[in-house]
């Protein structure tokens, strides 16, 4: 009987089919900045911390996150915003992806927007992780922000916060932009 010469190329396909889809998965395919933009949304701040935390139905909350006090927390409220979600696709330091976000008259998102951005779109953060850069806090002895993610077996939804300091190539960040008649027009 001949040996079939093409086991071992199967075999190896099939292991490189499944280190792509995996990458596909957990990194994504994006090669370049992409960026998505929101609709106008309305910052309502008559709830709490904890209430907006729990409108936002988490499967998983970091135990201490309501605890925090983060920097920024009400200066969006009573306005209406346009959110932008930023993708580098490459590492990048929180000081470079404010100063893109500047650039395009956009400042990182705060607790609160990102909350409210991560109630509207609850499926968007099982994809990548999401930051706002806008709020900070101490905790553990390093300066955090909050995000929305995912646990990557189970792709339960989570809010954490993450060290700010370098972001890997999948995380995306939330910009904000006060609503103007022109960007009203827009959209």
């Amino acid at each position: 009987m001949k040996k079939s010469s093409l086991a071992p190329f199967a075999i190896l396909l099939l292991i490189f089919l499944v280190i792509v889809l995996f990458w596909k998965n957990y990194y994504g395919f994006s090669f370049e900045k992409t960026v998505v933009q929101e609709p106008i949304v309305f910052i309502d701040c008559n709830r709490s911390l904890k209430e907006a935390v729990e409108a936002g139905a988490y499967d998983h909350i970091r135990d201490d996150f309501i605890d925090h006090k983060f920097t920024s927390q009400k200066e969006e409220c009573g306005k209406e915003y346009v959110f932008k979600l930023y993708h580098f696709n490459q590492v990048m330091e929180a000081d470079q992806v404010e100063n893109e976000m500047r650039r395009e008259d956009y400042r990182p998102a705060t607790i609160i927007s990102l909350l409210a951005f991560g109630e509207l779109n609850p499926d968007l953060q099982r994809e990548f992780p999401i930051f706002a850069l806008g709020s900070k806090t101490l905790s553990e002895g390093f300066i955090r922000s909050p995000y929305l993610g995912f646990f990557a077996m189970t792709k339960d939804r989570t809010i954490g916060l993450g060290a700010v300091l370098r972001f890997h190539p999948r995380v995306r960040f939330l910009g904000v932009k006060e609503a103007t008649l022109d960007v009203a027009k827009i959209n």
